[in-house]
């Protein structure tokens, strides 16, 4: 699957600056904009995208927001989809 360039730049940037990346609404749209709607083949696009930039992915139930991290990195996992609705507009 072929993804926006800038934004695979820019998770990795990210990545290696601060150690993470959010993606907000507009910006995952924009990442799937050429995926079929089903939720599963959206979760495997992303999925996909984050192997690409070397990342691990957690996200939202319904694709409002996804978190980039470092893969295979220990970090403390966000424990809501409501705490990371609030991080990601923070």
């Amino acid at each position: 699957m072929k993804f926006p360039p800038d934004l695979v730049a820019r998770v990795r940037s990210s990545i290696s600056r601060v150690g993470y990346c959010f993606l907000n609404t507009d910006e995952l749209h924009r990442l799937l904009g050429g995926v079929p709607a089903s939720l599963r083949a959206r979760h495997e696009a992303i999925e996909e995208f984050a192997d690409l930039c070397g990342a691990d992915v957690e996200t939202t139930t319904h694709l409002k927001s996804a978190r980039f991290t470092p893969d295979g990195a220990n970090r403390d996992a966000v424990s809501s989809e409501e705490e990371l609705r609030r991080i990601v507009s923070a």
